[in-house]
């Protein structure tokens, strides 16, 4: 999965949370067994999500700290390439 891809995941699964957090805060004073049974069934799946968007958090800050130096190298080429190009240009 590319990283516009991810983002555009997380970033998703993040606005469904939101939702499902607004709902529960908006239906916490109605009653009723079915409403009940709504609002414990999605307040698992936002605990779950939330838990997903943890892992997924965890997952992109162990990838950058693992691969710095790399990061580091191309920004570095890229930066010493472009500086070249520029420099024969004037």
């Amino acid at each position: 999965m590319d990283r516009i891809s991810a983002d555009k995941l997380v970033d998703g699964i993040r606005a469904i949370t939101n939702e499902a957090q607004a709902f529960l805060n908006a239906t916490a004073s109605q009653t009723g067994e079915q409403i009940e049974q709504a609002r414990s069934r999605l307040s698992k799946s936002l605990i779950v999500s939330r838990e997903k968007l943890q892992s997924i958090g965890s997952l992109a800050d162990r990838q950058v700290h693992e691969h710095a130096w790399t990061v580091a190298g191309v920004a570095i080429g890229l930066g010493l390439a472009l500086g070249i190009l520029l420099g024969r240009r004037n």
